[in-house]
């Protein structure tokens, strides 16, 4: 899961915030995220409680508007399960995990770092890639400034993230074991980590470290692509071309 990915403190909130009375949000059917997307808060202070207060009471929205919260001190407070649709980009809000950081523009060190490593855990178990994380802003039709951040250089540094998950697989490390479908373990989610960021994504599951069906069909694409046996078993040569 996402969390085990997590080096910064997180306070699950979800259940314990205000609600609306009789509305409630969609719950997607699958939980395979499209998008991460940034926001600001637009103010000096707050929280999630004070944030959904504010989406019930005076937008009469079902909850409040955000997956998570990014709070000044560098706290990450999970508002919602990830299959909640919550209000949070309008009219893109289908498969779109939803991030406020607390404040506008002049985010403290600690709250960039809760940001980059929860955007991070999020890209790499949902196979997302940075072309996939947006500001508010540069989604179709938004007139806003949210957030209050450069994001071309937010992306580069999770790019910078993810690729250095990916030489945790290099050609002068021993060439993992050989692993197949019904396999478990940390040398599964290392190939479907390597297989998201060499382009063959696994939506639906993610990197869950179990050697599926999904796992599976990945696999055989990538030994079809690079002109490999198509057994959709990872073995010695397999490997190599994944870590190469």
């Amino acid at each position: 899961m996402w969390r085990k990915l997590l080096m910064t403190r997180i306070e699950d909130v979800r259940g314990s915030l205000q609600v609306h009375p009789t509305k409630k949000y969609v719950e997607e059917k699958e939980l395979n995220p499209q998008f991460i997307t940034l926001h600001h808060s637009g103010t000096e202070t707050g929280h999630a409680q004070t944030f959904a207060n504010y989406h019930v009471s005076k937008m009469d929205w079902p909850g409040i508007g955000y997956h998570f919260v990014v709070l000044r001190n560098g706290t990450i407070q999970w508002c919602h399960d990830l299959r909640v649709r919550c209000y949070h980009t309008s009219g893109r809000n289908t498969r779109n995990i939803g991030v406020c950081m607390v404040g506008e523009g002049l985010f403290t060190k600690r709250q960039r770092n809760a940001l980059k490593n929860l955007v991070y855990a999020l890209s790499i178990h949902y196979q997302l890639s940075s072309s996939k994380i947006l500001g508010h802003r540069e989604h179709p039709s938004q007139k806003t400034l949210c957030p209050a951040m450069n994001l071309d250089q937010f992306r580069k540094e999770i790019d910078s993230l993810l690729f250095h998950s990916l030489t945790q697989l290099t050609p002068s490390t021993a060439i993992p074991k050989t692993v197949r479908k019904g396999a478990r373990g940390q040398d599964v989610m290392n190939l479907q980590n390597a297989l998201a960021l060499k382009g063959y994504s696994l939506h639906r599951f993610g990197a869950d470290g179990i050697f599926g069906a999904e796992t599976e069909r990945a696999v055989k694409k990538f030994q079809r692509d690079h002109h490999l046996k198509m057994d959709g078993i990872v073995g010695p040569k397999t490997w190599e071309k994944i870590i190469s």
